[in-house]
This record gives C-alpha cells, sequence and structure tokens, in this order.
C-alpha cells in the first residue's frame, strides 16, 4: 500500500512537472512569433477583419437563462492568439523584444472591465464579514457581492474610504452602520501590483448573439495602451472613485459550508482606461 502511494504521488509530480514544461514551451512559442508589439498588431488585426464568428463554452438553462463561464471571450481571443491559460499575477504575454501585455476583452460599453484581483488585509475573519453583510441564498450559499468606491455610498452595509497620506495611505471597508473597520488595502501595494499587472494593455471589443443553446463571439476592434501611470491610477482609485472594487465570496453550504472566494475585482468602464495611460493608439 505505502509503495502504491508512494507511486501515485511520483506520477503526479511527474505530471506537474510536464505540465509546466509545456507551458513554458507554449510561452516560447508565442515569443517567437509575436516578437514586437507590430506583429501582435497583425494577428489582433487578422482576427478582427476575419468577420469569423467563434463559439463559446457558455450555454444555456431549459428557461432560457445563461450558465454563465467567467472571462470566455477573453479565453477564446487569447487561444486564437496562441496564449496559453494562465492565472498570473503579471501580464498575460511577453513579446519577444520582453514587452508585457495583458489582454482584455469586453462585450459591451456598458461592461466593467476587470483590472486585475489583489486581497485585502482582514480585520475580521472572511467568515464573519460574510455573515454580517452577505446575502442569503437558503440552502445554497451566503454571498457577499458587493461593489465598493471611494466616496460612494454603501454597498451590502459596506463603505470605501480613503484614509491616511504617503506610505501610510489606505482604503478601509467598513461597516456603514457601525463603523467597525472589515478589511482595507494598502495604495501602494495596489499601485504596485497593477503597475506590474496592467503595463500595458490590448483591449479587444467582441460581439455576441446566441446560436442553439451555445453563445458565439466576433472580435470587431481593438486598441493598445501602452505606459501606465501609476499617478494617474492611484487619483482614479482614491480620488475620483472611477475604479470600483467588487468583493466575490460565499459560504457554500452545498459544500460543508466552505469559504469560495473568487478573488477581489478592482474594475473599470471602458471609457476610464485611456486615462491610466501615457499612450493609445487604434488598431483597428
Amino acid at each position: 500500500m505505502k509503495a502504491n502511494n508512494e507511486m501515485g504521488r511520483l506520477k503526479l509530480l511527474m505530471r506537474k512537472i510536464m505540465d509546466r514544461v509545456l507551458y513554458y514551451i507554449k510561452v516560447m512559442k508565442v515569443r517567437i512569433r509575436m516578437r514586437n508589439e507590430k506583429a501582435l498588431e497583425r494577428a489582433v488585426r487578422k482576427i478582427c477583419t476575419s468577420g469569423e464568428w467563434h463559439k463559446s463554452k457558455e450555454g444555456f438553462h431549459a428557461n432560457g437563462k445563461r450558465k454563465k463561464v467567467d472571462g470566455e471571450a477573453g479565453r477564446i481571443l487569447e487561444k486564437l492568439l496562441g496564449i496559453p491559460e494562465n492565472n498570473k499575477q503579471s501580464a498575460d504575454i511577453v513579446l519577444g523584444n520582453g514587452v508585457r501585455v495583458e489582454i482584455k476583452t469586453n462585450k459591451s460599453p456598458k461592461t466593467k472591465i476587470t483590472l486585475g484581483c489583489k486581497a485585502p488585509i482582514r480585520i475580521k475573519k472572511q467568515k464573519d464579514t460574510i455573515i454580517a453583510h452577505g446575502k442569503e441564498e437558503p440552502n445554497v450559499a451566503r454571498r457577499l457581492n458587493a461593489t465598493l468606491k471611494v466616496g460612494g455610498g454603501p454597498s451590502r452595509t459596506l463603505v470605501a474610504e480613503c484614509k491616511g497620506s504617503g506610505s501610510g495611505k489606505t482604503i478601509d471597508v467598513s461597516d456603514s452602520e457601525t463603523g467597525n473597520k472589515e478589511f482595507y488595502w494598502v495604495v501602494a501595494d495596489v499601485v504596485k501590483k497593477f503597475t506590474n499587472k496592467i503595463p500595458n494593455v490590448l483591449h479587444v471589443k467582441a460581439i455576441k448573439r446566441k446560436v442553439g443553446e451555445r453563445e458565439e463571439y466576433k472580435f470587431v476592434s481593438s486598441t493598445y495602451y501602452s505606459k501606465f501611470n501609476p499617478h494617474l491610477f492611484e487619483k482614479q482609485l482614491t480620488e475620483d472613485g472611477k475604479i470600483v472594487i467588487e468583493p466575490r465570496e460565499k459560504i457554500d453550504y452545498t459544500n460543508n459550508n466552505r469559504i469560495r472566494d473568487r478573488g477581489t475585482a478592482f474594475r473599470t468602464d471602458e471609457g476610464n482606461i485611456n486615462e491610466m495611460f501615457n499612450k493609445s493608439v487604434t488598431w483597428c
């Protein structure tokens, strides 16, 4: 029995090593093919001008409600560009010349774009925060899905405020009724995170349609934003209220009351992205 367990662990380790090796081979192929921004632009232009529709994994329930698969348009675009799937904290793609690019997609100007996620520093236990401010779904879950912004009103009885200055500046999220702090971020850490995550952004717009039990996407235009400006990003986050913070977490009653956390997303409207960068150009 012990020998079988050891063999099983060895096989699992070897599989992980091979998956990692294959991932880096794919990354290097991308870097060879995408030598610079011009090569990436040619590839994106080809996709956007092809007029092709691409099938989604997303299906529909019998009542017509969509079975949501997060980030499906982005997944399809990355596959078309040959970029391997990843959950990295850094940019999606590194070009042959070393330039790092994060790829973003959306299907409507009304849809906010997720810049990335960053977990907060918690004062209270996560479970206690969800219990106090979440919404109950009997026998399913208690969910905390809030939309917070500095200077905005309460959401799920939580409110976000900017406190302090310099290296001590924080975004505090507190109970709107008692004033008790639930969690917070150090602003300098948030700025550092997104300086690394979105140094340059390729934003590609898509349109969608329903065909049978699947959605399909067609990519129609693109804009390339370069030279991320951390000071303008910080201003949008802490002064202008143009970046919203969305906790997405729950206590899952169907899985032994485990906490499920999809990450606290920092999101903004399409029109605000241009204000975070020093340069932008329309590719197609």
